[in-house]
């Protein structure tokens, strides 16, 4: 049930269509696409040329809040889109990443005990594997412990 959860949102996010943030922010960048300028974006918003022209720098430094974000989004006719996207493939190729090594480090420290008493594992990447999916049908916090 854990790792459904995890499947659904991973699939919902696969389906956002989501593109880096434009060099110049885009704030400059739909602006001008709208061949608006700053005083007449200001004037939408309700404040000053020269703070909408700090608020687009701001952007550039990530130092601008959510609020003011949206705020700037409603006067360009937009919604802001706020979402936490995988850098690399899926939440669940993350997931059995992080299995798989807590796997590794579980396995290594066994085996290392075990070939002390000469009880060492013959196959390796298979026992692998099958402690990485027992952490996977368990998933619970514990695997993110250090």
């Amino acid at each position: 049930m854990r790792f459904l959860q995890l499947a659904m949102l991973s699939k919902h996010l696969s389906e956002i269509n989501i593109h880096d943030r434009p060099r110049r922010g885009w704030i400059y960048t739909l602006r001008t696409a709208l061949h608006m300028t700053t005083r007449q974006l200001a004037a939408k918003i309700g404040i000053k040329q020269q703070t909408l022209s700090r608020m687009e720098a701001r952007e550039i430094e990530d130092s601008l809040t959510l609020k003011t974000l949206r705020r700037v989004a409603e006067a360009l006719g937009c919604r802001l889109v706020y979402a936490f996207v995988p850098r690399h493939g899926t939440l669940e190729d993350w997931v059995r990443q992080q299995a798989y090594q807590k796997a590794s480090e579980t396995f290594h420290s066994v085996d290392h005990s075990m070939a002390i008493e000469g009880q060492r594992v013959d196959d390796e990447q298979e026992s692998l594997e099958q402690l990485a999916d027992d952490l996977l049908k368990q998933l619970d916090s514990s695997l993110w412990d250090q």
